[in-house]
């Protein structure tokens, strides 16, 4: 495996663990959907560095099925929380 993929998993590791953090401790709904779709977009980066160092194609799969559930969550959050936000300033 080439030192360039073994960095990129770690970092993107990294990255997936403060996302975790954050999402946990950040309070506002809004923040917490960003951070959940920041979490996906980093875990298809990862699945994307596996598949090109395993050559599995489980991998690719997965990575092209977490960006259609990232797509439709953000559609969701896109028209649920406008509606929210406005009942609560009503």
């Amino acid at each position: 495996m080439s030192n360039l993929l073994l960095i990129s998993i770690i970092i993107l590791g990294a990255t997936l663990s403060f996302l975790i953090i954050q999402t946990i401790f950040v309070k506002k709904v809004l923040y917490r959907v960003l951070n959940l779709d920041l979490f996906a977009l980093t875990s298809i980066g990862l699945f994307l560095v596996i598949y090109f160092v395993e050559k599995n194609a489980l991998y690719l799969d997965l990575a092209l099925l977490l960006t259609f559930v990232s797509f439709i969550t953000g559609l969701v959050f896109a028209i649920f929380l406008p509606v929210n936000t406005e009942r609560e300033g009503k």
